[in-house]
């Protein structure tokens, strides 16, 4: 099926991140009249690699977004333009590759290079839609006011909860740290990036606490909120879900869903046979944490705690989105709402020894996309190519949208329609960062 009839076949664009109607099939179909508009919730995850039971990963317990991808289109084939939080966000928000964003680094704002570019919510407002955004969309300090309608205060339903994290803790003995450090730090004048490579504690927690204890509990507040007070206009929410990234802290129950003793360690924590250094990293990522080695192999106990605590989190974050989706149906909203659920690339866990992303290794570059669509007999998995700056492309053609020039890349790269069928073997280009010789940055390609 070329890329064009399978959107004809949903009924709407984009696609390449998976979106659906999130009620039943039959349903949906007749839940809402021609060319209304539906509802879009747009649900993102940190550093989520495709560690899903709807990957075929028993490792991880993710029964929520199985659920949604066992009802949906699975891409298992979905890579990020860089794998890098800043430059990829930018990139699949606003249609354009990092070559046109000019973002490659989390320093920069896309809109320095391109102050007048559309992004996806905004195309949205533009076209009558309430756009409201918790958490983190774009990355955070480089957010994009004229995008949103509202940028939801955090809120909880009512109860008592913990004292707001220091530094994303809540064990008093990692608060304390993280607060002395911060403290330093500002004696020094250190701002910006030095600032924030400073205030970092230990890569883990474990703590027996709620969900709305840590920040992303807080967001699923939010978006139920949200939900409640806007069920009556059309909406595009955003919620932004911190985790699974750096430090790996998630309440106690989702850790005890593992037995450390069973989780497998990476098979393969060494260099590629003949890569060249520029291809590695030194995992600053991890190894700024202050209970990790500054430098040499990660030992095996420490590796199986950090395993143990991704997988920790992304269990934590799929229960919020469970809470989302069945605030969605106790609204009404479910049979008028396209949900997409994505991450902004993947993170090494010990491959190659290395811990982190800015590497162009499969482990870092593909990243997750779990859909549910709109029309009967679509449950799938999809192994075409897909890039992130793809979405926002064919989101002209969701109801009820107008069709302005959302793009800027050259039309033979928007009408690009992936071959398929068995033995295919597609060039899939992801950008990288780094000083050399040839220029500001090299490229990973694999055919």
């Amino acid at each position: 099926m070329r890329r064009r009839e399978f959107l004809k076949a949903l009924g709407f664009g984009a696609a390449a991140l998976g979106v659906a109607r999130w009620g039943g099939a039959a349903e949906s179909a007749t839940a809402a009249a021609p060319g209304a508009k539906p509802n879009i919730l747009f649900i993102a995850a940190d550093d989520l690699r495709p560690e899903l039971g709807c990957y075929g990963v028993t490792q991880v317990k993710t029964p929520n977004i199985d659920r949604l991808a066992s009802r949906g289109v699975v891409f298992t084939r979905a890579y990020c333009q860089q794998p890098l939080c800043n430059a990829t966000r930018a990139s699949l928000l606003s249609g354009l590759r990092p070559d046109s964003t000019g973002v490659f680094h989390n320093g920069t704002h896309f809109r320095e290079k391109n102050p007048d570019v559309i992004t996806l919510p905004q195309h949205f407002k533009n076209n009558g839609y309430v756009t409201m955004t918790i958490g983190k969309i774009f990355h955070v300090g480089k957010e994009d006011p004229i995008s949103w309608t509202e940028t939801l205060k955090p809120a909880t339903l009512g109860k008592p909860y913990l004292p707001k994290p220091a530094g994303g803790y809540q064990l008093p003995e990692n608060r304390k740290l993280w607060l002395q450090r911060a403290e330093a730090a500002r004696k020094e004048g250190l701002s910006g990036e030095q600032l924030g490579g400073r205030l970092n504690g230990p890569a883990t927690e474990c703590a027996d606490v709620p969900d709305q204890a840590y920040a992303d509990g807080v967001t699923a507040d939010t978006a139920i909120l949200a939900l409640r007070e806007h069920k009556n206009q059309p909406f595009f929410l955003a919620v932004g879900f911190l985790k699974p990234h750096l430090s790996f802290v998630a309440p106690k129950k989702y850790w005890d869903m593992y037995d450390p003793a069973k989780l497998q360690l990476a098979r393969n924590p060494f260099p590629p046979k003949d890569c060249p250094p520029l291809a590695l990293t030194s995992s600053i990522e991890l190894r700024a944490r202050t209970d990790i080695p500054k430098d040499g192999p990660i030992p095996a106990d420490l590796a199986r705690r950090l395993i143990h605590g991704y997988s920790a989190c992304v269990s934590y974050i799929d229960a919020q989105v469970g809470r989302v989706l069945a605030e969605l149906e106790r609204c009404g909203l479910a049979d008028n709402t396209i949900v997409v659920l994505w991450g902004d690339h993947g993170w090494q866990l010990g491959e190659h020894d290395l811990w982190g992303k800015v590497v162009n290794f499969e482990t870092s570059a593909r990243r997750s996309s779990s859909p549910r669509p709109a029309v009967t007999g679509m449950a799938a998995r999809r192994r075409d190519w897909w890039s992130l700056s793809i979405f926002i492309r064919h989101s002209a053609t969701w109801p009820g949208c107008r069709s302005p020039h959302i793009s800027r890349e050259p039309a033979r790269r928007r009408c690009w329609t992936p071959p398929t069928g068995p033995g295919n073997r597609l060039p899939l280009h992801s950008r990288l960062a780094r000083p050399s010789a040839n220029g500001p940055a090299c490229r990973w390609t694999r055919t």
